[in-house]
């Protein structure tokens, strides 16, 4: 019975410093995207300039000039970004969330999106990378060991009254079992680190009175988080 409970606090301990090693990198991470997409908005918003130069030389005849301008333009990146697909302003999410749909085009898989959520949320950026990250990722690996024609997934989220609600349904090869906790099994052959993903994401759930709700039907995964923002006035 002791040896027992020794064995339990020593995982949970160890859990905690995964997520703990997580949070950071994450957080980090997040910090990373928005000098990016910061850099990014900053090019697009000079794009008018470049473009309205680019017509000047042409009305003038300076077609070479135009064309070395236009060629450096493209050896500078400018005008060479990935499709989006998350346009709600908040860096952190829409950087994760083009990021994820970038690696679902490679791989074949349907990645629809409907995320409406203001510039700014109440939540640490840590905690919604590891949510959006975690819950994407799954579907990601899902998907993928399905043939493509059944490859999707479908993204909602929404800010209303308080709460985020995020909803992701993923095409699924299975149902997912789980062990004597509850906890989801992985698939992956490193079972050594088996449900740190969706533990991560409940953990960070945790700190703003949040949930994860799953479920499986009809060869479909589906996670649905909610997070209240009204909890961190409480705590």
């Amino acid at each position: 019975m002791v040896y027992d409970r020794m064995g339990q606090a020593a995982e949970l301990q160890s859990r905690n410093r995964l997520y703990e090693q997580q949070l950071d990198l994450c957080s980090r991470q997040a910090e990373e995207r928005e000098g990016y997409y910061l850099e990014l908005r900053r090019m697009r918003h000079d794009m008018k300039n470049h473009l309205s130069g680019i017509l000047g030389m042409v009305n003038a005849g300076q077609t070479k000039e135009a064309g070395d301008y236009i060629q450096k333009m493209l050896d500078d990146g400018i005008g060479t970004d990935a499709d989006e697909i998350s346009h709600t302003g908040n860096i952190v999410v829409d950087s994760l969330v083009n990021h994820k749909y970038a690696l679902a085009q490679k791989d074949g898989i349907q990645f629809e999106a409907r995320v409406f959520i203001p510039s700014v949320l109440p939540f640490q950026s840590g905690h919604l990378a590891i949510i959006f990250g975690n819950l994407l990722e799954n579907a990601l690996e899902a998907c993928r060991k399905l043939p493509q024609e059944q490859r999707y997934i479908i993204l909602e989220a929404t800010y209303i009254k308080e709460m985020l609600q995020i909803c992701i349904k993923n095409g699924s090869p299975g149902k997912l079992k789980k062990d004597s906790s509850g906890r989801y099994l992985t698939t992956k052959k490193d079972t050594g680190c088996h449900g740190i993903g969706l533990a991560s994401v409940e953990q960070a759930l945790a700190d703003y009175d949040g949930e994860l709700f799953t479920q499986y039907e009809n060869g479909e995964f589906q996670a649905s988080a909610v997070l209240y923002s009204n909890s961190i006035e409480e705590k």
